[in-house]
């Protein structure tokens, strides 16, 4: 409460006590004394706001409240080891302990796919095996264990899929990138999947609002897939004779471009070799060999770069080169000979000569000059992708003045041919 205020002092007798009152007044009762303190608060009748009530969380129901139960049941909950994934021995201790615990609670929904969602939990890929079966979802965006979304090339739009728990979501990540190799340890993995889908998986500490999964697959390999999705057949057709000519080709962009990258890398002599490096896309030949970097590889994708290409190999693809994995990357397919193919993780510029120089001097290693020799010496051709979609096909002419120079062959907006430049060299 506030503190009161000193008590006023006596007032000054009025005119007619002055002359005849009693004792200046001191027969009255005196008056109360006053303070700064604020009237005590009275409730409202008929209105105002309702007193907060106290929430009480519910017990888990359903998938999370047998997936609780198992805890202390079943050994195995947290093993992320993908070559167990496939043990029948396993798979069958987990559903008779699944079978015992969905019968003792008797609080449980009665669904009869719970016990089939618990068991895909507790030894297999939980949600997840359901998502990758169908087709026809292009891209999963897994942001906790609550919140799925889909692609179905529409656009992202919720999905019923759901995790029991943060806590699982996680273990069940790890598997995923475990059937790639890269079961490492660390918050934020990469996985190239045999459904031939690109993972990236962030875990807690650095995803803080819980586990993020992010999986993107691949809508196909091949120069005919991107005539599908609008390239116009002569462009195509441009791109083909650019790899049977030996040609290197460079994909500058982000989303989507290593789609396109692995379309246009697809397109290569089935009978010859080719070493992929990076998170590439599934490159639909015979004789493919995959090396990964970073994660458990221990070594940066340009170091790896660099020795793919003494390696026997026909065709040399790098992709998703970044900081200073660029320099090094250009180096590998520029001393492999010709026929590389180099995906950039970049916005696409007006200047794709100007965009390459700049990510190679990302090292720092090398002065403006000597990157754009470099990059010159390095690719031949290069396509512009934006939001899945090639926006434009250039080749490199040569270096003049520091700079590389460049000239246009095919020029896109809004998936409509703007323009047709010079004819190549090739």
């Amino acid at each position: 409460p506030a503190p009161s205020a000193p008590a006023p002092s006596a007032p000054a007798p009025s005119a007619g006590q002055a002359s005849g009152g009693d004792d200046f007044g001191l027969d009255q009762e005196p008056a109360e004394p006053q303070t700064n303190a604020p009237p005590p608060m009275r409730p409202k009748v008929g209105g105002g706001a309702k007193p907060a009530t106290a929430t009480v969380a519910e017990p888990p129901n359903g998938l999370a409240a047998v997936m609780a139960a198992l805890e202390g049941q079943l050994d195995g909950l947290d093993d992320v080891s993908a070559s167990r994934l496939d043990d029948p021995s396993r798979w069958a201790a987990a559903k008779k302990a699944i079978d015992a615990v969905v019968a003792d609670l008797a609080d449980v929904d009665a669904d009869p796919d719970l016990a089939n969602a618990a068991l895909r939990e507790a030894v297999g890929l939980g949600a997840f095996e359901g998502l990758l079966a169908d087709e026809g979802i292009q891209e999963i965006v897994v942001e906790g264990p609550s919140k799925v979304l889909v692609d179905r090339g529409q656009g992202l739009v919720p999905s019923e899929a759901g995790f029991s728990s943060a806590r699982m979501l996680t273990v069940i990540a790890r598997r995923l990138a475990g059937r790639s190799g890269e079961a490492g340890a660390g918050p934020v993995l990469q996985a190239m999947l045999p459904e031939g889908a690109h993972a990236m998986i962030v875990l807690p500490p650095v995803a803080v609002g819980g586990p993020i999964v992010e999986i993107r697959r691949s809508g196909g390999s091949s120069l005919e897939w991107l005539v599908a999705r609008g390239l116009p057949e002569d462009a195509a057709s441009l791109l083909g004779k650019a790899v049977e000519a030996g040609q290197s080709v460079a994909v500058v962009g982000q989303k989507g471009a290593p789609e396109v990258l692995a379309a246009i890398a697809s397109s290569v002599d089935p009978s010859e070799r080719v070493v992929a490096v990076g998170a590439v896309g599934p490159i639909d030949l015979p004789h493919v060999v995959h090396l990964a970097a970073g994660g458990l590889a221990g070594a940066s994708l340009g170091a790896v770069a660099l020795q793919a290409s003494a390696m026997r190999a026909d065709h040399l693809v790098v992709d998703g080169p970044v900081d200073g994995s660029c320099f090094d990357a250009f180096a590998a397919v520029a001393s492999h000979g010709g026929g590389g193919f180099l995906g950039v993780r970049m916005p696409a510029s007006q200047d794709p000569g100007a965009a390459l120089v700049f990510a190679g001097r990302l090292a720092g290693k090398a002065s403006e000059a000597a990157v754009a020799a470099l990059v010159a010496q390095a690719v031949q051709v290069v396509v512009q992708v934006e939001d899945g979609a090639v926006v434009g096909i250039h080749e490199i002419t040569g270096v003049e003045d520091g700079q590389v120079s460049t000239q246009p062959l095919f020029l896109f907006q809004g998936g409509s041919l703007v323009s047709t430049g010079a004819s190549p060299s090739f």
